[in-house]
């Protein structure tokens, strides 16, 4: 992954053993778990609502009705980085943070 100066950022092939069998010295459980959450990329959960997931702890949730569509994130600061690159602002989005 790069920014937007073409920049490594993050290096997701750092998660390529979890593509192999789980070792004898860990948890079965948790290496499952580990590798449901490695999996990164755009989903679509039902029609009009997407997640993002895998690129960075929190998932972002893009939800699109008729009226307009709102964005739900754990992470504040990654949505204010998300924001920045917006040419312009829609009076329909909306941006919902704890």
């Amino acid at each position: 992954m790069r920014d937007g100066e073409g920049n490594e950022v993050r290096l997701l092939t750092a998660y390529d053993f979890l593509d192999r069998d789980c070792p004898d010295t860990a948890n079965p459980g948790l290496s499952r778990q580990s590798r449901l959450v490695a999996r990164h990329s755009l989903f679509e959960v039902v029609e009009g609502i997407y997640q993002v997931r895998g690129f960075d702890l929190p998932n972002m949730t893009s939800v699109e009705g008729e009226r307009g569509a709102f964005l739900i994130s754990g992470d504040p600061a990654k949505l204010t980085e998300l924001l920045g690159h917006l040419t312009a602002p829609d009076p329909d989005f909306a941006i919902v943070t704890p």
